[in-house]
């Protein structure tokens, strides 16, 4: 079984909140999520963990289907949201990760970071 196929299967919590995903390429990622009242931490607006969720994976997925052909995994170490407007019920949520692949610099994933975004290349990369 493909690790991707092993994620589907094995991702409960993926399940759990509704959340579903295509691989539009390795590294372009959609996953999107319908608000219902499960989601509901007010009566008007979602967890913004529930959110938090949507984007984890989308990124994690993002990620893993760069990877998944060399029987690698990955994981998020850290990230951080600043929330602008709650989702509310019946809203359709969609989240889209890029990922950009960096092999021609020496040093941490940081430096290599530190170093796109001197170039103006990031584009929002987040690691």
């Amino acid at each position: 079984m493909k690790l991707i196929d092993q994620y589907i299967s094995n991702n409960k919590y993926g399940k759990l909140l509704g959340m579903n995903f295509s691989i539009l390429e390795p590294g372009l990622v959609n996953y999107s999520l319908l608000i219902n009242e499960n989601h509901l931490a007010t009566p008007f607006t979602a967890h913004g963990g529930c959110i938090a969720s949507l984007l984890d994976a989308t990124m994690g997925v993002g990620a893993l289907s760069l990877v998944s052909s060399k029987n690698q995994v990955v994981a998020t170490v850290e990230m951080k949201i600043n929330f602008i407007k709650g989702a509310v019920l019946n809203d359709q949520l969609l989240a889209t990760s890029k990922m950009t692949v960096v092999t021609a610099f020496r040093g941490t994933p940081v430096k290599a970071l530190q170093q796109l975004r001197k170039e103006g290349k990031d584009n929002g990369t987040t690691m």
